[in-house]
């Protein structure tokens, strides 16, 4: 009888280690998603305390890693026309998206969106604020066809 259960344990175990593998492995993927793309991404709870963000948009709010667990109201952002933390309780409240363009203090312009943070099961747990360069993002792709176009005129 000790050796079923020994056996079963074991099954348990594995199961167990390949389900944990494969949640390291997804966890790797989005952790390099969010690092190689050109997005800033925060993640606040629904007290607007951060719960994570990417390098990106981390520049933009001066954030550290220690800065995780406080409210995002407190750190100075380089959107100075921007009531963010306002923008934030309303989406809260009414649950609908707000999307609009902000100017950053050093000129860039930026498409800022304020998200309400939906779990599988429909649950909202704070938000999810988007900030990606579109104009920056623009003249890159722009720079890079101009260049392969240069090169492929050097080549005929």
């Amino acid at each position: 009888e000790l050796q079923s259960v020994n056996e079963e344990l074991y099954t348990v175990n594995t199961e167990h280690q390949l389900k944990l593998d494969e949640l390291t492995m997804m966890t790797n993927d989005l952790s390099n998603f969010l690092s190689s793309t050109m997005i800033g991404i925060l993640f606040v709870d629904s007290n607007l305390n951060i719960r994570k963000f990417t390098e990106y948009v981390g520049r933009e709010f001066q954030l550290m890693e220690h800065d995780v667990g406080r409210n995002i109201q407190i750190f100075a952002h380089s959107f100075p026309d921007e009531a963010i933390g306002e923008d934030c309780r309303t989406v809260l409240k009414d649950l609908i998206s707000i999307d609009r363009e902000v100017t950053a203090m050093n000129g860039r312009c930026y498409t800022l969106r304020i998200a309400p943070y939906r779990t599988t099961e429909n649950n909202i747990r704070g938000l999810v604020i988007t900030i990606i360069d579109s104009l920056g993002a623009f003249q890159d792709d722009r720079t890079s066809a101009e260049d392969g176009q240069k090169s492929s005129e050097g080549t005929l």
